[in-house]
């Protein structure tokens, strides 16, 4: 019987539906699916097997890539942040090898892409919020933590892998890799954004594809532009229909803020579980916070599928002015914040306990104009480089996170009956 957490292979059939107007090439993605499968076992009786067999990792398998708990609807597809982080390391694998790189390279990025997920809460980015406002970390940074207690635990002669890995995944630093980790065209955005399209019936396209062209220029990954630029540019545009649109609508948003408000309550009776986080699976975390008392209504509401509902939507003036404040409020302001959800309780004469304020973090995609004017393999004014093609860097096109509370929503228990509220 298929958990939410295991894998339905998409069928011929459903890719052909789905591959709209990026490719119609179905069997490219059923051999992508194939060839994960085959790259995991091989994984299996590699070097790397101990890092893969690892709790950090395993525990992987028991979180949702997009958790359906916070979706309208009942999706076809399912996948875990496992069998993401194994298409992640399948295409850093395939980027080493196009571009030439060493042994001990290829296995950076290997174990780079296996491991950089492991910081993640049960329900993913669901609960990502709650990491923050109690770790004052995302899931990027509590990973490299979590993957410096690899070393020692697995064999000694991975710890100097293991430290480049994590060298590799810190936003902070930078080399010649990083965007083969990190960035819209990187393996962790590729393959995240396929399985994205195939859960909301998107147009779909092939990771290998998109990867196929890079070289190495200057110490540079960069794609040629006498490349299929459209065909980048649409996944580009998928990015953003995904991480600015289907993950930012006010039903996830709102499922999102009643898991936080959800894990606040139960944390208020029993402060374990924020250590209990980096153990547990989705529903392990779900009984947990069924489990206990003032938590149990937001987690039944969720389960029913009847969310909180968007301020903005039914009192929007009331919104824009609390909002407004909230935008001058601190999201570690706690205090603050609960006035002003008491504001708005007073307001609609209900309990203060049906009102959420919450705070996001935006994710932007921005362009830097950046270019190599210079072709393969030659250098700078040798014959022939002013007809040469211009190569653009993989990392010209990257994804920004906003980390601080730069995004404001308020929402609200939906009533039985509209009241009556003067403004």
């Amino acid at each position: 019987m298929r958990t939410p957490h295991s894998p339905q292979r998409p069928s011929g059939a459903m890719l052909n539906n789905m591959a709209q107007t990026v490719t119609d090439d179905t069997e490219s993605l059923n051999r992508y699916f194939q060839d994960l499968k085959k790259f995991e076992q091989n994984l299996t009786q590699g070097p790397l097997a101990e890092v893969l067999k690892s709790a950090p990792v395993q525990r992987l398998k028991c979180i949702s890539f997009i958790p359906e708990f916070c979706l309208s609807e009942i999706q076809l597809l399912s996948y875990s942040r496992y069998e993401h982080s194994i298409g992640v390391a399948y295409l850093a694998a395939s980027c080493a090898e196009t571009l030439g790189l060493n042994a001990r390279e290829r296995d950076v990025l290997i174990l780079a892409g296996i491991i950089h997920d492991i910081g993640h809460t049960p329900l993913s980015h669901a609960t990502e919020q709650f990491l923050l406002e109690t770790k004052r970390r995302y899931h990027h940074a509590q990973g490299l933590i979590v993957a410096e207690t690899l070393k020692g635990k697995v064999n000694t002669a991975l710890d100097p892998t293991i430290d480049s890995a994590i060298d590799l995944l810190q936003v902070s630093k930078s080399n010649k890799l990083s965007p083969l980790i990190r960035g819209v065209f990187s393996a962790d955005n590729l393959d995240g954004i396929l399985r994205s399209c195939l859960i909301f019936d998107l147009p779909i396209f092939d990771p290998s594809e998109v990867l196929s062209g890079i070289r190495m220029v200057n110490e540079r990954v960069a794609f040629a532009d006498s490349g299929d630029l459209i065909y980048r540019e649409r996944v580009i545009q998928l990015t953003r229909q995904i991480y600015q649109g289907k993950l930012r609508s006010n039903y996830v948003l709102a499922s999102e803020a009643m898991l936080v408000r959800a894990l606040q309550l139960a944390c208020g009776e029993d402060p374990s579980i924020v250590d209990g986080l980096q153990e547990w699976g989705d529903n392990f975390l779900i009984e947990s916070l069924s489990s206990h008392i003032q938590s149990s209504e937001l987690i039944a509401l969720l389960q029913a599928k009847k969310p909180f509902v968007a301020l903005v939507d039914i009192y929007p003036e009331l919104a824009h002015r609390v909002l407004m404040q909230g935008k001058q409020t601190r999201r570690t302001d706690f205090e603050a914040r609960r006035g002003l959800e008491q504001q708005v309780a007073d307001k609609l004469e209900i309990d203060r306990q049906d009102v959420i304020l919450y705070y996001t973090a935006r994710k932007t995609i921005q362009t830097r104009p950046a270019q190599l004017e210079l072709p393969l393999g030659d250098s700078t004014g040798a014959p022939g480089a002013e007809n040469a093609p211009l190569l653009t860097p993989i990392d010209a096109l990257h994804s920004k996170h906003v980390l601080r509370g730069d995004a404001v929503h308020i929402f609200v228990k939906p009533f039985l009956s509209q009241p009556s509220v003067s403004l």
